[in-house]
């Protein structure tokens, strides 16, 4: 089966993060076969992982009172038509997995309870159910013990953690509705591909936590558009501590149908990432007669998590403008439709804007104001959360850096602004007709490092991809070459011996803000004949553009001197997809040259 270049795109953002980890929450969508009306229908349904795999799937779309069993190994992809709508058919539901809790809720957000430490326990119970919600526990009662969802077993209803996991499958395309009207003691939640792989606390997309203090139960929410026909991984974890409680979860479809809701008093939960299968055994109802979403479990072992393929959502490439920065003008199929704040921005009259006189300033009435200023700064205007716990927004005309929505600051970035801020100041000597950020702020703000700089007008390279043409990609290709030649006629200072960046880190081994496999390129055989100026990202994702050019360059904070073969080598290696992470998902050799595209992009002479 052949990709779209659009649909080669989305794959190439989803396995290999070109760009940013928002790629692959817009691109990461299964597919699934089409249920016909018959009265006894065999399904076959084909998940393919890193080595073929035996899958089993209830072709559930019958009249007969016993559905029809195909077991089948293969490595081929099923073929995706229209969205079927049978007299009958079972909906398996969410696998879940039960837990001890020792986390005691003491605070107002709960911050004891961190979901993602289940990713390597192996659970108490398990076991599958079809709905949602409920409440836990005997008032003034001591460690009470009850079913949930069925189980066979009584289980502790206080003190536990309870991990759902699941696909929806969406018949209506359209905005679907997350919401957590009720929590106590805490519900996260996930969806897309960090849904199934990569999940952290801080990379929820959804968080409803109980104030103990003030005792006011958490509540929260969460939209996501979902082309029709798609799978999409969803998953969330119910922490429950002291003196009982319980949560309400729904799904609503975007024509306002109620399709997943507590409707007999329980809850649901699932497998951790760290038990995912050696043989995957996929139990899949293909249509219900009248919801328009659906959800699959996936059943596994433990301890034994290798990723799989699942098919991609094909993107359609509309007829549009590549440059448009118009959210009126940008297709509901477009990766970035339900972030229009990221990639795309063309100034407003009332965009913030920042006060001169507290640029780069550090009095106390300028920190005061760079406070503020990060206070304007809210999920609404966030356009790439962090998962290390630096989140980047978009205010008006400005982007900030910081970590001030999560509770503890994983990493130390003044290095890292420190190089971006003398990158950029060495960029704009030599750079002529490509915009670098102006610094309006690098500092700290209540002891965490905060960065302020412009906003470049313009669309990212990554954004506009889709929507380009053969002769536009190599044009922007060779812009970028004389950019990155540009920047290489910068020589290191004599002093400048080996490579490292521009403003050197003592801890950058340690401190987690580079790649293990960046830092032995970068450190091991540290010499370089050509010591230069290299940006050292030049991923499309930092590339801003417009009317066919290169207006624009984008985080500096891995700048350094090092030679060209070196910089080559990191972007070939770390910031670019590799071939052999696409051995098993069936792709001719075409599809793997576009996805590529970019990849040879130091290959030519300096």
């Amino acid at each position: 089966m052949r990709y779209t270049s659009a649909e080669v795109i989305a794959l190439t953002l989803a396995i290999a993060g070109l760009g940013t980890g928002l790629d692959v929450n817009r691109a990461l969508q299964a597919r699934h076969d089409t249920c016909p009306e018959t009265k006894t229908v065999t399904e076959t349904q084909t998940i393919t992982e890193r080595n073929t795999v035996t899958v089993t799937t209830v072709g559930a779309c019958t009249t007969a009172t016993t559905p029809t069993t195909t077991t089948t190994t293969s490595k081929s992809t099923p073929t995706p038509t229209g969205c079927p709508v049978p007299p009958a058919c079972d909906n398996l539901g969410f696998d879940w997995a039960y837990y001890n809790n020792s986390a005691h809720n003491g605070d107002k957000t709960y911050s004891n309870f961190h979901p993602d430490t289940y990713k390597r326990v192996k659970p108490l119970y398990v076991g599958t159910t079809r709905y949602v919600g409920g409440l836990y526990g005997e008032k003034g009662g001591k460690d009470p013990a009850g079913r949930i969802y069925g189980s066979t077993k009584a289980l502790k209803l206080d003190y536990f953690a309870l991990n759902h996991h699941a696909y929806f499958y969406a018949c209506e395309a359209g905005t679907y509705s997350i919401n957590i009207p009720y929590a106590n003691d805490a519900v996260f939640v996930w969806t897309g591909a960090k849904a199934y792989k990569g999940w952290t606390d801080d990379n929820a997309d959804a968080k409803a936590r109980y104030n103990q203090p003030d005792h006011i139960a958490g509540r929260a929410s969460f939209k996501v558009n979902v082309p029709a026909d798609t799978y999409v991984p969803i998953r969330f974890v119910y922490g429950q501590a002291q003196y009982g409680g319980g949560f309400y979860f729904t799904v609503t479809t975007p024509s306002g149908q109620v399709i997943c809701e507590d409707s007999i008093g329980s809850l649901v939960a699932d497998l951790s990432e760290a038990m995912m299968p050696e043989t995957l055994d996929v139990n899949l109802a293909l249509s219900t007669t009248q919801l328009q979403l659906q959800f699959f479990p996936i059943t596994s072992k433990f301890y034994t998590y290798e990723p799989f393929h699942i098919h991609f959502i094909r993107t359609a490439t509309e007829m549009m403008n590549p440059y448009t920065t118009n959210p009126k003008h940008i297709p509901e199929s477009d990766l970035y439709a339900d972030i229009p704040l990221y990639g795309r921005y063309s100034p407003r009259s009332d965009d913030f804007r920042v006060d001169v006189q507290h640029i780069n300033s550090s009095s106390e009435d300028s920190i005061q104001y760079w406070a503020a200023v990060i206070g304007l700064c809210t999920e609404s205007n966030m356009i790439f959360p962090a998962d290390e716990g630096r989140d980047v927004f978009a205010l008006g005309s400005v982007i900030v850096k910081s970590s001030h929505r999560h509770q503890h600051e994983k990493i130390d970035y003044s290095y890292a602004d420190a190089n971006e801020v003398q990158a950029i100041a060495i960029a704009k000597s030599v750079l002529d007709g490509i915009e670098v950020p102006d610094i309006y702020f690098s500092g700290k703000i209540n002891g965490r490092a905060v960065l302020i700089q412009e906003r470049i007008p313009g669309v990212c390279l990554n954004v506009a991809l889709p929507y380009l043409s053969e002769v536009q990609k190599n044009s922007f290709k060779l812009q970028a070459r004389e950019i990155l030649r540009q920047l290489h006629a910068i020589k290191a200072p004599s002093s400048r011996e080996t490579r490292d960046h521009i403003v050197p880190d003592p801890n950058i081994l340690t401190s987690g803000r580079l790649n293990p496999r960046e830092a032995h390129i970068l450190f091991s055989a540290n010499i370089d004949q050509d010591m230069s100026f290299m940006h050292n990202d030049f991923t499309p994702s930092n590339c801003i553009v417009h009317d066919d050019k290169i207006v624009g360059l984008i985080d500096w904070e891995m700048a350094g001197y090092l030679g060209w073969e070196t910089a080559g080598e990191i972007h070939r290696k770390i910031r670019s997809p590799r071939r052999e992470q696409y051995v098993h998902a069936n792709l001719d050799e075409g599809e793997l040259e576009d996805m590529m595209w970019w990849n040879d992009l130091y290959d030519v002479l300096p």
